[in-house]
């Protein structure tokens, strides 16, 4: 992963899974812990920054928890690949942690220099389970390894999270998991893209939906997308918990079943990306974070438009109650 989405380990929180609890249903303080799993997978990056997973072992250790390992997968090809027989084919990790009563397996999303994260975001075709196309794919190289770690530790939940794509692809695991036998406690997504087709999600839900959390923060764009109409009809799975911007989440948020299909704007998509009418209020922002000390980055986040803002992982730690050290 690159440095727009790894962390100073400062900005971790030592009480992150203070109020984590092991269980099949909807709980706010496992829902935090989980996205901060799921920040931590971010931090991967074995083959470019071999000290990342001691930086990870590190963090791991003072919010007591227990690194148990990395599951990478790559060499299948993608979608686009006969398109553009050049591009890399498509590779990811999943980091795979324990504690408290769970063995937990985190996906991080979409890092934007990573070209194998575009190649698995436009895999859009559907698959024979209705799956994205990149995502069954993926999950089929997954699924095995997770369900052997499942074995290993019969006593504990097997809990499943991501962030943005890393959603997506936890969706798409669960749902391989359970065509192999191997049952998911519990899924949670934070501003994950749509995974599949309308037969895929009624299939799903009807096997995990009832397990399966999704959290939306704010204006979030990245729930939008695939656009639910497009020639290829997708639809959401899961319950939905959604939160307005600058505001928390809360269990009252919670959909009365897992058929929305929110939030719905596939007219707005390519205008959310611009947000003309707040680049006054971004600049501002950028001036605010250079002049307390931030970086390049910190600077190109805070000028992002609002929709992708409101998509990244300190946004939806804030909304859980748990926002990074420091300087954010």
């Amino acid at each position: 992963m690159s440095m727009f989405n790894q962390w100073d380990p400062s900005r971790y929180a030592p009480d992150a899974f203070a109020n984590f609890t092991a269980t099949n249903g909807l709980n706010l303080g496992t829902a935090c812990g989980l996205m901060w799993a799921a920040q931590l997978a971010y931090e991967i990056d074995i083959t470019n920054s071999p000290g990342s997973l001691d930086k990870v072992k590190g963090i791991l250790g003072k919010m007591t928890m227990q690194f148990v390992d990395t599951i990478p997968i790559g060499g299948f090809p993608s979608e686009s690949e006969r398109l553009f027989p050049v591009l890399t084919r498509i590779s990811r990790v999943a980091l795979v942690i324990s504690g408290h009563g769970a063995i937990i397996v985190a996906f991080a999303g979409t890092d934007p220099p990573r070209l194998q994260d575009w190649l698995l975001n436009f895999g859009l075709r559907p698959s024979a389970t209705g799956v994205s196309q990149g995502l069954h794919d993926a999950a089929a190289l997954f699924a095995p390894r997770i369900k052997a770690l499942r074995e290993k530790n019969s006593g504990l939940k097997l809990l499943i999270a991501g962030h943005s794509l890393g959603g997506s692809l936890g969706v798409a695991v669960a749902d391989a998991l359970h065509a192999a036998g191997c049952e998911a406690d519990g899924v949670y997504t934070y501003g994950m893209p749509r995974a599949g087709d309308p037969a895929f999600a009624a299939r799903y839900n009807a096997a995990l939906g009832a397990r399966t959390f999704r959290f939306v923060h704010g204006d979030d764009l990245v729930p939008t997308v695939p656009p639910a109409a497009g020639l290829t009809p997708l639809q959401h799975v899961g319950f939905l918990i959604q939160c307005d911007t600058g505001s928390s989440f809360a269990l009252t948020q919670r959909s009365p079943d897992t058929s929305s299909n929110e939030p719905m704007r596939d007219g707005d998509i390519v205008s959310g990306l611009a947000a003309p009418t707040s680049l006054v209020d971004r600049a501002l922002a950028a001036i605010r974070v250079l002049t307390r000390g931030g970086g390049v980055v910190d600077t190109s986040i805070a000028a992002a438009p609002p929709r992708i803002r409101h998509h990244l992982q300190d946004q939806y730690l804030t909304a859980l109650g748990s926002p990074p050290l420091g300087f954010t």
